[in-house]
């Protein structure tokens, strides 16, 4: 009898034992896991460890940018290209017209940017590009553009030879350049 006590004993303290080594034997905030205790301060079942040492990434897109490319140059001119960077907005423009140009200056005046020239006078079909400083801070641009200088025209036989031109007029044409700022 007295060994079906103390058998009985000692089931009942291995019982006591096997319980005490499950959850109960961590204490408050922490949780059984692996033959260990660890720590769930905020007691959701997960360890603050496997917690915090997720890799949590964030992806940010650019929302995409609806631009209307535009290079109009006014009747006079032919956009031929556009070059826009935050530096510089570079046109390669192709006079239009039969007559002779001369541009003086380029401005943009949204955009507070302008630049004179020193060019050779253009006829009809030459091209020539012109380079403006500009500071941009955005990611795409829309202005006005401005283009002034000299213009002189053509005085014809009616074979189409050349016999004189028209003295110089001052002159500015207008037109709008748009388009996304590259690198």
């Amino acid at each position: 009898m007295k060994n079906i006590i103390l058998f009985s004993l000692f089931i009942v303290f291995l019982l006591f034992l096997a319980g005490c080594s499950a959850t109960s034997g961590c204490g408050k905030y922490y949780l059984a896991h692996e033959n260990t205790c660890c720590l769930d301060k905020n007691e959701n079942s997960i360890c603050d460890v496997d917690e915090t040492t997720r890799a949590t990434t964030v992806v940010r897109e650019r929302p995409y940018l609806l631009v209307q490319e535009l290079c109009d140059a006014s009747s006079r001119f032919v956009c031929v290209d556009k070059t826009i960077t935050s530096n510089f907005i570079k046109l390669r423009l192709r006079l239009n017209k039969d007559e002779l140009v001369t541009v003086s200056k380029i401005s943009f005046p949204e955009l507070t940017c302008s630049q004179t020239f020193t060019t050779p006078e253009m006829k009809y079909p030459d091209e020539q590009e012109f380079t403006i400083p500009c500071v941009i801070n955005q990611d795409a641009v829309a202005s006005a553009l401005s283009i002034e200088g000299t213009t002189r025209n053509y005085l014809r036989y009616s074979n189409g030879q050349v016999y004189s031109t028209t003295p110089e007029t001052p002159v500015s044409f207008a037109g709008k350049v748009s388009g996304a700022v590259g690198q």
